[in-house]
């Protein structure tokens, strides 16, 4: 239950900080275009890109301390192993994965 909680938490928080940072940043993107006219024409980008690019960037920035809350600290906790010890569950990964690639290609 805690587990569901903070990843309610992280994602209610990504998308009302996003929907709260976008119009700054579209604002401030707009001020920097009446410049010396260094940047790039960041005017013709239309408001939904801002609005995504915000909803990635907390999304990174908010991910630390998300697995922080979760208990991950190492990439073994994610489920990941090497496959040096798994060596003939990766090899039948792989061979699956390719032979389904070419069977459909």
């Amino acid at each position: 239950m805690r587990t569901i909680r903070w990843l309610l938490i992280y994602f209610v928080g990504i998308f009302v900080g996003a929907a709260l940072l976008a119009p700054w940043l579209y604002k401030l993107a707009a001020v920097a275009m009446n410049g010396d006219g260094r940047l790039p024409d960041l005017s013709k980008y239309p408001f939904h890109r801002f609005v995504s690019r915000s909803v990635m960037i907390l999304a990174v920035v908010g991910l630390w301390p998300l697995l922080r809350k979760l208990q991950i600290h190492t990439w073994s906790d994610l489920g990941f192993t090497s496959p040096r010890l798994n060596w003939k569950n990766a090899t039948a990964g792989f061979a699956l994965g390719f032979g389904s690639l070419a069977f459909v290609a």
